[in-house]
């Protein structure tokens, strides 16, 4: 009997610290997604009707832009259009390519991170270690 009563306990007591250890995981997750996110907390909390649904908003304390840009397959340029965020107005418009290369930023390597009213900062980094940046392609 006190065999079979010192295995439940042993039993109920790993699924304690399995319960805690997934807590803990979880947890983990929750807070390294909310440090990657916390950049949407500085997002307008309105969007004008002016800028593009697929737009997305980027910046920081300081303020953002709403940018939409898409991979030219013909041109191998960005086609990039950035908005004021509070007005809607268009900031710039035209072709970007990376910074220091002739091509523009692939499908998947369009997440904006910044936009200072003449370079859009990407969320990837260059091989030296810097934010890789489109700027106006010179065509």
């Amino acid at each position: 009997m006190r065999q079979e009563q010192a295995k439940s306990v042993a039993f109920s007591l790993g699924l304690v610290l399995l319960g805690v250890l997934l807590g803990t995981i979880a947890g983990w997750f929750l807070r390294s997604s909310q440090l990657n996110d916390d950049y949407r907390s500085y997002a307008p909390m309105h969007r004008p009707k002016s800028v593009p649904e697929n737009a997305a908003w980027a910046g920081g304390p300081e303020g953002g832009a709403y940018i939409d840009c898409y991979y030219n397959k013909l041109t191998g340029f960005d086609e990039c259009t950035t908005y004021n965020d509070w007005t809607g107005d268009a900031i710039v418009s035209g072709s970007f390519v990376l910074d220091g290369q002739s091509r523009g930023a692939t499908p998947p390597e369009l997440r904006y991170s910044w936009f200072d009213g003449e370079r859009i900062g990407l969320d990837m980094h260059t091989p030296d270690g810097k934010t890789a940046t489109l700027v106006r392609a010179k065509k």
